[in-house]
């Protein structure tokens, strides 16, 4: 009688056992499954798919065109086109963009700066420069509402205050960029797998209102889903070889416009750095919130008002980025502030106020714009 009793425990207990793994093995299934885009996520950064839909409205490949095919163009976006001025292929005139910022906020937020005091819409400050181009690459800093009508509604919101305030504009539209493996596994597995379905939208946009998709991202994609080595300095901001990589494309991939551009004397946005400073990227968190609902508290905005996120890579904070032959006072004074020789603090605190204080607004001329980016 004992014997059979502790027969049917064993078996009762392995079945409960076997119930149990089979319901951790689904739970874990379930948390790792993209049911938007029907993709397995495997867990820790798994490969997601590339996107390898062709689009209609995607500029196709053309001869490659020099430099002054951007003399007309303004570049629109978050931290990843702010470091486009950071990097110095194009001095602050030509790009209009703000940590942080996504299709959303977008439309209402004051950052573009003519004075310390002075400051405009990205509308505003377009429907006074009026460019011939328009290169718009916003989204990754709103991945997390991608499944969401407002990720469309409010880039259809901003198309359409863009289209009002320089109707002459030819408007393009830039795919957001693949992240890495190593960020996908610290962030989120699924980043890729939305990015490729922002994309989708972004493209599908383009078409809605008739204008140009840039596909960049096919440039900087892997086989395996995830951006190629290189292309980013922390996994999710640019590297310069990244931005080579953009450039190229954009410079492949041209469309014609009107050439007409006016420079409205946009300068570095007031605490941060000169756009020839070298800085040391700060924490993720503090740049862009993406995925991180905690990141929209006070002390990361503190941050974003105190730090100028340049995509630098901690490889490349030991070199200075040399915006333009114009600027060349401005690199000496970084150079010497950053130099050990400390002979008199009195002095090199003077040097920092006045690198800090002189806005670039000087234009960059198209081949020196190439040949900043070798530093």
């Amino acid at each position: 009688m004992i014997f059979k009793d502790n027969r049917k425990n064993s078996i009762l207990f392995i079945v409960i056992c076997v119930l149990l793994v089979i319901n951790i093995a689904l739970a874990i299934y379930l948390s790792n499954f993209d049911w938007h885009t029907n993709h397995f996520l495997g867990g820790f950064a798994a490969n997601p798919t590339p996107n390898q839909q062709t689009f209609e409205t995607a500029i196709p490949q053309s001869s490659k065109a020099d430099d002054s095919y951007l003399d007309d163009t303004v570049f629109v976006g978050d931290s990843i086109t702010y470091g486009i001025s950071s990097y110095g292929y194009k001095s602050r005139d030509y790009v209009f963009a703000k940590i942080g910022l996504h299709q959303g906020t977008a439309l209402n937020t004051k950052c573009v700066y003519t004075s310390k005091t002075t400051s405009y819409t990205i509308a505003d400050a377009l429907s006074m420069a009026k460019p011939g181009k328009i290169i718009v690459t916003l989204g990754v800093n709103a991945l997390y509402s991608v499944y969401n009508d407002s990720f469309v509604s409010n880039y259809q919101k901003f198309i359409d205050k863009i289209k009002l305030a320089s109707p002459d504009s030819v408007i393009i539209l830039q795919s957001v960029f693949p992240v890495s493996r190593n960020w996908a596994a610290s962030n989120r597995p699924d980043a890729n797998n939305r990015v490729a379905y922002a994309n989708d939208r972004i493209a599908e946009l383009c078409e809605l209102n008739s204008l140009y998709y840039l596909n960049t991202y096919e440039d900087m994609v892997g086989n395996d889903g995830f951006a190629k080595e290189g292309m980013t300095s922390d996994g999710l901001h640019l590297s310069r070889k990244g931005y080579e990589t953009v450039f190229n494309y954009i410079l492949t991939h041209c469309v014609i416009s009107s050439g007409a551009f006016t420079k409205i004397g946009a300068i570095t946005p007031p605490n941060a750095p000169s756009t020839t400073s070298t800085v040391s990227l700060p924490k993720l968190e503090s740049i862009d919130p993406i995925f991180n609902n905690s990141s929209s508290s006070s002390s990361a905005q503190s941050s974003l008002s105190s730090q100028n996120e340049s995509g630098i890579s901690s490889s490349d904070s030991t070199s200075n980025v040399t915006a333009s032959s114009d600027t060349s006072s401005n690199d000496n004074t970084s150079k010497d502030t950053s130099s050990k020789d400390s002979s008199s603090k009195e002095n090199e605190s003077q040097n920092q106020s006045s690198a800090e204080s002189k806005p670039q607004t000087n234009e960059t001329s198209s081949k020196n714009d190439t040949s900043s980016k070798n530093s």
